[in-house]
């Protein structure tokens, strides 16, 4: 298993980190941003590193549902996706729930969930949320 480490890598802003500009030795890509969203709003993204060979579009599908779409780049069997919630902020009532996956070849699905004695989809999610989504070769 190979090891990989960063370190006092700039990248500028919303690139890669010197030496990874086309992900990571092994030929993973790497996708990392800071996420803010409101009400029925698609999710505002502050892009950390993206070597995914484009630009990933952020789009509001429903109650709690959001569209990360990059056409043929999240293939079956190769995504990993991470999320990691904003901490508890006075705009939201309860805590929230993330689930992050591949929907299919050119979306990865985000879901935010309440959790307020029962657990439901749920719109603004207060607060800033990171979102890494990996490609493997």
């Amino acid at each position: 298993m190979a090891t990989f480490e960063i370190i006092g890598a700039s990248s500028g802003g919303g690139g890669s980190p010197a030496g990874y500009a086309a992900g990571y030795p092994d030929g993973t890509k790497i996708y990392m941003a800071l996420l803010t969203q409101s009400g029925t709003d698609a999710p505002v993204a502050t892009v950390l590193m993206n070597t995914l060979g484009g630009t990933v579009v952020w789009s509001y599908d429903g109650t709690g549902s959001y569209f990360a779409t990059l056409n043929g780049v999240f293939l079956s069997g190769k995504v990993a996706c991470f999320v990691t919630p904003p901490l508890n902020d006075a705009s939201v009532p309860s805590p929230c729930i993330f689930q992050c996956g591949r929907l299919n070849n050119n979306v990865v699905n985000l879901l935010s969930y309440i959790v307020d004695g029962s657990v439901s989809l749920q719109n603004t999610w207060g607060g800033e949320l990171s979102i890494q989504i990996l490609v493997f070769p």
